[in-house]
């Protein structure tokens, strides 16, 4: 694989998260929207004693995000839920993603049950093109359109290829197994999810065959590195959550 255009964005992205009059930015913007929201609890950039080799915050209490794991199943559930829902928040509303899904990056507060964020400098902005495009694949996904699907893809950045080809069809029924938690309108259980094994089942005959694989779009890439992120995050805290019933409301009126 041609890494190179990968390896250039991680490159630029380490030099980006220790700017941190870049973050102080990020948080301020993540502040404005989400600050009066009472499920979240962010800290507050200290101007006076923030520079560009440091940024000072103020404290928030929390502990880890996975201790959420030894609450009830109501709370584990809802939990997990906000956490998809703030996904859908930063991708749709704000277009600007914290991408890096590092479970350090999240904590609870179990005084008040809030979700606490923390450390926004690996924050990326999208185009509103794009997020529409994304939009809409998620929507093709959604109602079984393949023909939405493979445009919006390739709105995105794919190379899927002719129609009706081995590669097209491949990555169609690789998107239908990762995008069950999403087209599936009901409850879905995060820790006992079979799509690592069923991934894996349909990737093994491809593995060698250096033809098939490409280098994904740089900013699908970042979007997805947050998707299996929450996956996992989901999957530790042994929650289940339907995010259809949360996504469906974002994908209506998408002119």
């Amino acid at each position: 694989l041609d890494m190179a255009p990968l390896l250039t964005e991680a490159k630029s992205q380490l030099h980006e998260e220790a700017d941190y009059e870049q973050e102080a930015r990020y948080l301020k913007a993540f502040v404005k929207a989400l600050g009066e929201d009472e499920r979240f609890l962010l800290p507050r950039v200290i101007p006076h004693l923030s520079a560009s080799r440091a940024l000072c915050m103020t404290f928030v209490p929390g502990v880890p995000i996975e201790d959420v794991a030894f609450e009830d199943a109501e709370e584990r559930n809802r939990v997990a839920a906000l956490l998809f829902e703030l996904l859908m928040i930063e991708l749709f509303e704000l277009r600007l993603v914290q991408t890096d899904p590092n479970f350090a990056n999240y904590q609870y507060n179990r005084d008040t049950g809030q979700v606490v964020l923390l450390d926004f400098g690996a924050s990326r902005r999208f185009s509103a093109a794009l997020v529409r495009s994304y939009r809409d694949l998620l929507a093709g996904a959604v109602d079984r359109d393949r023909k939405t699907m493979v445009k919006a893809a390739e709105a995105v950045g794919y190379q899927l290829g002719p129609e009706g080809s081995l590669y097209q069809q491949t990555l169609l029924e690789l998107a239908d197994i990762v995008l069950v938690p999403l087209t599936l309108n009901a409850p879905y259980d995060f820790g006992n999810s079979p799509i690592p094994q069923q991934l894996m089942r349909r990737i093994e005959p491809l593995k060698s065959d250096r033809s098939f694989w490409e280098v994904p779009p740089v900013d699908v890439a970042y979007i997805h590195r947050k998707i299996g992120g929450l996956f996992m995050l989901a999957a530790r805290l042994n929650a289940t959550v339907n995010v259809h019933d949360l996504l469906v409301p974002w994908l209506q009126n998408r002119s």
